[in-house]
């Protein structure tokens, strides 16, 4: 057992659920991804080629591994699921469960599966073809359809406004408060149950001398109150099209419905869609009990989670730092923080050691120890021979951001390189397509909220009504370091072999990147279809 619930939280009224025929308990208004790591549950998944264990990395869309069968829905992210009582839950492409699948044979035989190994074999003989097909054809696909399910119960409707706010973090509410003051007709759609995402979660940024779960609920109730807004939680925006067209899908939006397809015309759209935290890639970095450093914070404030007893992180940026500090505060274990960085800012290392948190510079995590997390092997970037163990049952990793500019990039915007993020950032044009906050670069939360108030006036001007910012909230935010953020992606190998994952949910290596750009796939478009990199449900 690795995770446990945080106490002296307040939480809802409890409720009984099972996963892989194991009964469990949760409470109300936790996810199922929450709920499995309270109960200590560190194997949820199988992963989809080679079988390998796999635990909760993620906490929202970006989740990689969590992906389970729930009633009559195949294919859900768990991160995404609320708990209700009574719930039913399996993992996917595991038999006969996720703790002890029989396929898990597939790793053994892993040097015979490289990358584009399907266009090498089966090819004869001819008359194999109908043996071979069978086999392919019962290992494709992950979850299975339930015939006797009835279908799948959905309603498309429509609806017309003059802005359309894509995210409900601290651009997207700074700039919806911006145009419905200014008059415009606004759609506020977010993917979450509650405005301000992870950035409500905690007590860490002060907003108007209030903690920020405070602002973003007295927000929302002013949001509720002004004409001509229309709030839809718990729905993703899929697409953005020719002629002020959205496609949007809510979830779960009434009893008797499992979805609704929104079709939202609006004359302009803002994108407020935030960011998510990049992996940094090292020998088994798949393993249960490695995940994302933002996950970790999240579940801790969010859901009173902790995922691990001794957690250690594994960065190349000084915005861990306040996350580390964060979880400390919360009670959760962080005993140390590994750098791939000589040169660390003084404030950020201060504000952790005072916390009894030791700061290990130079250093990169180069294996995980155990089939579960039970330490990290680390050594120094220019000595991999002094190589030391660390203990922890959870090891999380933040490699920086990276801003989520696919919609602006699906309505034909341009992006562009950023050196100082090492990301993609999106051009702005002269479209009806603004972008704001953290998908703009503004990682910051008072930079974030600063960028929704321009963004937002700009969009009321460009519609013809009058707008001003006046400024929404003065912001203080704790432990706010500037990123300092150094491109390392790969910790180096002692030695040839392992496995070292750069997309968890398709099982793809680095060493299958280096393999596709041998055999001529170096066009990033055709690696990623030789390789099936970044085509999973992911």
């Amino acid at each position: 057992m690795s995770g446990y619930r945080l106490p002296n939280l307040a939480r809802g009224a409890e409720l009984r659920f099972s996963f892989d025929g194991r009964p469990l308990l949760g409470h109300r208004g936790e996810t199922l991804a929450a709920a499995l790591l309270a109960n200590g549950e560190r194997v949820v998944a199988r992963s989809f080629k080679y079988h390998r264990p796999r635990g909760v990395y993620g906490i929202g869309l970006e989740e990689p591994n969590a992906i389970v069968t729930i009633d009559d829905q195949p294919h859900a992210l768990a991160t995404r699921v609320a708990l209700r009582e009574g719930l039913t839950a399996r993992a996917v492409n595991a038999w006969p469960s996720a703790r002890f699948d029989l396929r898990a044979i597939h790793d053994v035989f892993g040097r015979l599966l490289p990358a584009g190994f399907y266009y090498k074999t089966f090819m004869g003989p001819g008359r194999g073809w109908k043996l071979y097909e069978g086999f392919i054809r019962r290992a494709a696909g992950l979850g299975r359809l339930n015939a006797a399910i009835p279908q799948w119960r959905t309603q498309a409707q429509h609806a017309h406004g003059d802005v359309l706010v894509v995210g409900a973090g601290p651009a997207g509410i700074a700039a919806a408060l911006i145009l419905a003051r200014a008059g415009c007709r606004v759609i506020l759609a977010d993917d979450g149950s509650s405005p301000g995402g992870a950035e409500a979660d905690g007590s860490a940024v002060l907003i108007d001398g209030r903690d920020a779960s405070a602002w973003f609920a007295a927000a929302s109730a002013e949001l509720d109150a002004l004409p001509g807004v229309r709030r839809l939680a718990g729905t993703l925006v899929t697409g953005l099209y020719d002629h002020g067209l959205a496609i949007a899908i809510e979830r779960e939006p009434r009893a008797g419905l499992d979805q609704r397809i929104w079709k939202l015309r609006t004359r302009a759209v803002v994108l407020a869609t935030g960011a998510i935290e990049r992996p940094l890639i090292f020998v088994n970095n798949d393993r249960p009990g490695v995940m994302s450093l933002a996950a970790v914070r999240g579940y801790a404030e969010r859901y009173g989670v902790a995922c691990g007893r001794n957690v250690v992180v594994f960065a190349n940026n000084s915005g861990a730092y306040a996350d580390a500090a964060a979880l400390k505060r919360l009670g959760v274990g962080v005993s140390a923080i590994v750098d791939v960085r000589r040169n660390i800012s003084a404030d950020a290392v201060a504000c952790v050691s005072a916390l009894g948190i030791a700061v290990i510079a130079g250093h990169s995590v180069i294996d995980v120890v155990g089939r579960t997390v039970d330490g990290v092997s680390i050594a120094p970037l220019g000595n991999l021979d002094a190589i030391r163990a660390l203990d922890c049952d959870v090891l999380a990793v933040s490699g920086g951001w990276t801003p989520l500019v696919h919609l602006h990039s699906h309505a034909g915007g341009r992006v562009a390189h950023d050196a100082t993020l090492d990301a993609f950032l999106p051009v702005p044009d002269s479209r009806d397509v603004w972008s704001a906050g953290a998908c703009a670069g503004r990682l910051g939360f008072a930079e974030a909220l600063a960028d929704g108030e321009t963004i937002g006036a700009r969009a009321a001007r460009a519609l013809g009504h009058r707008a001003t910012v006046l400024g929404i909230a003065d912001v203080i935010a704790r432990d706010a370091f500037a990123l300092d953020l150094e491109p390392v992606f790969e910790s180096p190998r002692r030695e040839p072999g392992g496995k070292a994952f750069v997309d968890l949910a398709a099982d793809v290596t680095s060493d299958d990147l280096r393999l596709a750009a041998r055999e001529g796939y170096d066009s990033v478009e055709l690696m990623k279809r030789y390789t099936t990199a970044g085509m999973a449900l992911d």
